[in-house]
């Protein structure tokens, strides 16, 4: 073996080693606990109340997601925070990352047990693959709410069920409240739904509902307005979307 065969071997073992070495320090070796150090410590320092933290979303930072669904970045040395947009272009693609991180965790959200409760517009089964749920928080006073209710074939047509969820704008001590609970209280959830959204008006009705746990979770996920949608990727679409913008989005 001739000194420059030993050199490359030599060479070769180290680089190795520095593989392995930046291996363990990495994402391999992070635990549970570590995370929870690490979040007990940037909760203290930013006063964030923080819901998760990735170590490895952004090179050299910490992709961090509040309990109230905003999106920060910390610089790993701790010292800077930042707040805002943020994309990445990966060949030729730009992506959204703070909508990468959030659209899981709404995904997530949607498993409460309140969502099963939605008033649901379920339309014919569209070729091979059985509709996919689309979310849509509504307010039966709201103006654009009325409008894409008008739709829900056209929403069916490309896929999508429409589960309704309630989400009172005024708040739950609103007129918009008590309807609301009469609609999730009738006989015909789909029908009185329909009148009220149509201005007419339905028979009052109180029973066990699940109109305030779909409130607070639209104020989980961050919602002020709507109707906001929530797509079966778990993308946020706030405001009337027509059915043909949603088309290839989900």
């Amino acid at each position: 073996m001739n000194k420059y065969t030993q050199g490359f071997r030599f060479i070769s073992t180290l680089l190795t080693l520095v593989i392995v070495v930046f291996t363990v320090h990495g994402e391999e070796t992070t635990t549970p606990s570590d995370d929870a150090q690490l979040i007990e410590r940037l909760e203290d320092r930013w006063g964030i109340s923080i819901a998760s933290v990735d170590r490895n979303a952004v090179p050299n930072m910490y992709q961090v997601i509040s309990k109230d669904m905003s999106v920060y970045f910390i610089t790993d040395d701790e010292r800077f925070l930042f707040s805002g947009l943020a994309y990445e272009s990966d060949g030729g693609r730009i992506a959204d990352v703070r909508e990468a991180a959030l659209a899981p965790m709404r995904l997530a959200l949607m498993e409460d047990e309140s969502v099963s409760q939605a008033i649901v517009f379920k339309g014919r089964q569209m070729g091979e693959s059985p509709n996919k749920p689309l979310y849509v928080f509504t307010d039966v006073d709201c103006g654009y709410c009325q409008l894409l209710h008008q739709q829900v074939k056209e929403y069916n047509r490309i896929g999508l069920d429409v589960h309704y969820l309630a989400y009172p704008r005024h708040g739950i001590q609103s007129k918009t409240y008590d309807k609301m609970v009469y609609a999730w209280c009738a006989k015909n959830q789909q029908k009185a739904l329909t009148r009220l959204k149509n201005g007419q008006s339905v028979e009052a009705a109180t029973c066990e509902n699940p109109v305030v746990e779909h409130y607070n979770l639209g104020s989980q996920l961050g919602i002020s307005g709507t109707p906001a949608l929530i797509l079966p990727n778990g993308s946020l679409v706030s405001g009337f979307a027509p059915a043909e913008n949603l088309e290839g989005r989900f």
